[in-house]
C-alpha cells in the first residue's frame, strides 16, 4: 500500500465533487487512480466512470495505471470481491478514459442517428477541414459572381477585393461559428444596423466597431505626436514638449471611452488649450515635423466630431446594412456548402460537436407545455440539457434517475434479466432476449415512453419479453464442434465496442471476433485511429479488407489494421482469406469458445460458410 498523506487520502476517500489542486509530480494521477479503484469496490461498474485527459499518451498511461491497480487489488482480495475487481480490470481497455474530444466522438458515434449523422462518420483533421471549406468558399464566390450581384460586388470592393476579402469573411465565419448559435449571433449582428433610435444606435454593436475605428484613428495620431515630442526633448526643447504632452493627455483621454454614446458626448465636451505653443527659438525640421503632427492629430479629432456629433455615422450605417446583410446571408450559405461537403465525405468537426448539443436544446425547447422530455442522465451532456429544461421531464439511467435498473443477471447467451425501479420502487421484471447492456438501457427508455402514453406494466413485460433483435445485428448464426457464431452488422469502432462488450456477457472460454473492414476509406479514416474497441476480443482475426465500389490504391491494407490494433492493446492476425479464417478457428477454437464475425459487407454470407 502507499504512503499516502493525509490530504492525499481525503481526496482519494471524499464523497461528491471534488477539485484537486497540486504540482507536477505531487501524485494526482496516483490519486486519481485510487479514487477509482475505491468507488469500484464500492459497487460502482468500470462502465460507469468517465476519465478525460488533455492527450492521447496520458490517457493511455491512465488506462495502463487503473488497470493494474484493479488487478493488484483483485489479487489481494477474495471471492465475489476478487471476481468483481478482475471483472473491472479486463473491463479498463472498454472503458471511457480517453482524450475529451475522443470521449465527445463517442457520444456522436452512440447517438448518430439523433445527430442526423452517418453511423460511420468520422472526425476530421486541420488539413481536410481547410480543403473543404475552401472548396466550398470557391464555389459559392464563384456562383455570386455569375448572378452579377450588386450587392455582393459592393461587398467585395469594400472589402479591398478578393484576397482581402475572403481574410475577412474568415475572420467573421470563424467568429460566428465559436458561438452557440451561430445564426442567431448573425441575424443579432445585422439587427443592430435597424435600431429605431439614435441612442440605440450608438449603444449598438455595430457602432462600436466604427467606434473602434475611430479611436485607432485617433491614437495613431497621438503616436505620431509623440513620436516628434521625443525628438523635441532630446534636442532640449523642454517648453515645447511640455506644452505638446498637455494636448496628448487630453487627446488620449478619448479613447477611454466604453462606448459610442460616450465617446460622442466626450468629443462634444472636447477642447484643446487656445494658448499658443511657445517654441522657446526652435525652428526648422525640428518645429516642421511637430506641428505638422499637430495639426493632423486636431485634424483627425475634428474628423471624428462630424461624424459622431452631426450624425453621419447614421448614414453611414443606413449605406452599411445591405453589405452586412449581403455578408451575413454569404456566410450563411457558405456554412451550408461547407456542412453538406463534410456530409458527402462522412466527417464532422469539433465545432459541429458543440453545435449539436445546441440543437439538442433548442429541440427540447419546442415540446409544448404539456409535453415531457425523457433523458438517459448517464450522459453528462444529457443532465446539463435536463438541469435546464423547465417541462415536464423523467430521467432514466443505470442509477440516479427516475427509471433505473436493478438486480441485472446476464443468462448463459449475454441476455440481460432486470428489474426496473421507478424511483425505488420496483415495477416490474425484464428477462430480455437480446444480449448487452445497452439493450437494458434501451428496454427501460421503452418502458418509460410506454408508460407515459398508457400502456399496461403486464403488456410492456410481456412485449419487451418477446423482442427478438434485429437481423445482423448480434444474430446468433449456430453452433460447429462446440463454438457458437454470431455476427453483427457493426462498422464504425463505437457499434464494434457495443457488440463486443455484450459477447463478453455470454457466457464462453475464450472469445474470437472476425472483422472484415468495409472500404479503404473507412479502413484509412477509422481502424487506423480507433482500435481500443477489439480489446475486448481474446483474439481478432482479419481477412482483406472488403472493397465495396472502391478500388484499392495500395495506400491502406489489413495488415496495419492488424499492426494498430496490436499496438492498441488487442490481439490480432492477419489471415486473408475467409478459408484460412475457417481453418485457424478448427485448429485453435474449442468447445465453448464463442466466435463473433463483424462487418458491414458480405461478412454474413461468409459466417455461414465457417459453420
Amino acid at each position: 500500500m502507499p504512503n499516502w498523506t493525509a490530504e492525499q487520502q481525503r481526496a482519494i476517500d471524499a464523497d461528491g465533487n471534488l477539485l484537486v489542486s497540486a504540482g507536477a509530480g505531487s501524485g494526482k494521477t496516483a490519486v486519481l487512480t485510487a479514487r477509482i479503484v475505491r468507488l469500484i469496490r464500492g459497487g460502482e461498474s468500470i462502465n460507469s466512470v468517465l476519465c478525460v485527459t488533455f492527450t492521447n499518451a496520458a490517457a493511455a498511461e491512465m488506462k495502463k495505471r487503473i488497470e493494474k491497480s484493479l488487478a493488484r487489488a483483485a489479487a489481494e482480495a477474495n471471492g465475489e470481491e476478487a471476481e468483481k475487481l478482475y471483472r473491472a480490470a479486463r473491463g479498463v481497455s472498454a472503458a471511457s478514459i480517453s482524450t475529451l474530444h475522443s470521449f465527445c466522438t463517442q457520444v456522436l458515434r452512440r447517438h448518430f442517428n439523433l445527430a442526423g449523422l452517418d453511423p460511420a462518420f468520422r472526425v476530421a483533421d486541420a488539413g481536410e477541414t481547410a480543403i473543404l471549406r475552401q472548396n466550398a468558399y470557391d464555389e459559392l464566390v464563384e456562383d455570386r459572381y455569375a448572378l452579377g450581384g450588386g450587392s455582393f460586388n459592393l461587398l467585395m470592393e469594400g472589402l479591398s477585393g478578393d484576397e482581402a476579402a475572403e481574410d475577412a469573411i474568415y475572420s467573421v465565419y470563424d467568429f460566428a461559428r465559436s458561438q452557440i448559435d451561430p445564426y442567431a449571433w448573425l441575424d443579432g449582428a445585422l439587427s443592430q444596423y435597424d435600431a429605431d433610435s439614435e441612442e440605440a444606435l450608438l449603444r449598438s454593436g455595430a457602432a462600436a466597431g466604427l467606434m473602434k475605428k475611430s479611436l485607432a484613428n485617433i491614437s495613431a495620431r497621438c503616436d505620431a505626436l509623440q513620436a516628434a515630442r521625443d525628438e523635441m526633448m532630446q534636442c532640449g526643447a523642454e517648453k515645447p514638449a511640455a506644452f505638446i504632452d498637455g494636448e496628448l493627455l487630453t487627446a488620449r483621454a478619448l479613447l477611454l471611452c466604453q462606448n459610442a454614446a460616450e465617446l460622442t458626448a466626450a468629443l462634444e465636451a472636447f477642447a484643446f488649450d487656445k494658448k499658443r505653443i511657445n517654441w522657446d527659438g526652435f525652428s526648422g525640421p525640428l518645429r516642421m515635423a511637430a506641428d505638422t503632427a499637430r495639426t493632423d492629430m486636431k485634424k483627425e479629432i475634428a474628423d471624428a466630431r462630424k461624424f459622431w456629433c452631426e450624425g453621419d455615422y447614421i448614414e453611414t450605417m443606413r449605406l452599411h446594412r445591405p453589405l452586412i446583410a449581403e455578408l451575413c446571408g454569404f456566410i450563411k450559405e457558405l456554412d451550408e456548402r461547407y456542412a453538406q461537403k463534410k456530409l458527402d465525405a462522412g466527417c464532422i468537426d469539433y465545432g459541429d460537436m458543440e453545435h449539436i448539443v445546441a440543437a439538442f436544446k433548442k429541440f427540447a425547447a419546442l415540446l409544448p407545455e404539456n409535453g415531457l422530455l425523457i433523458g438517459n442522465t448517464d450522459d453528462f451532456r444529457v443532465r446539463a440539457l435536463m438541469a435546464e429544461h423547465t417541462g415536464r421531464k423523467l430521467s432514466y439511467g443505470m442509477k440516479d434517475a427516475d427509471y433505473t435498473p436493478a438486480n441485472i443477471n446476464y443468462d448463459d447467451n449475454g441476455c440481460p434479466g432486470f428489474d426496473i425501479m421507478f424511483k425505488g420502487e420496483k415495477l416490474m421484471h425484464i428477462q430480455l432476449r437480446i444480449p448487452g447492456e445497452h439493450s437494458v438501457m434501451n428496454a427501460i427508455a421503452a418502458a418509460a415512453v410506454a408508460r407515459e402514453i398508457g400502456a399496461d406494466d403486464k403488456c410492456i413485460v410481456s412485449a419487451l419479453n418477446a423482442f427478438r433483435n434485429t437481423r445482423r445485428r448480434f444474430e446468433y448464426y449456430g453452433e460447429r464442434n462446440g463454438v457458437k457464431y454470431y455476427h453483427d452488422y457493426g462498422h464504425h469502432p463505437s457499434e464494434i465496442a457495443a457488440t463486443m462488450k455484450a459477447a463478453s456477457n455470454v457466457k464462453h472460454n475464450k472469445l474470437f471476433c472476425v472483422f472484415q473492414c468495409n472500404s479503404y476509406t473507412r479502413a484509412k479514416t477509422l481502424f487506423l485511429n480507433d482500435v481500443t474497441c477489439f480489446n475486448l476480443a481474446d483474439e481478432t482475426l482479419v481477412p482483406d479488407i472488403y472493397p465495396g465500389r472502391e478500388k484499392d490504391d495500395g495506400s491502406v491494407h489489413a495488415r496495419d489494421m492488424v499492426a494498430a490494433i496490436n499496438a492498441g492493446g488487442g490481439h490480432a492476425t492477419y489471415l486473408g482469406t475467409f478459408e484460412n479464417i475457417r481453418d485457424y478457428l478448427d485448429s485453435h477454437a474449442n468447445a465453448g469458445d464463442l466466435v463473433v464475425t463483424i462487418g458491414s459487407g458480405d461478412v454474413y454470407i461468409q459466417t455461414k460458410k465457417l459453420l
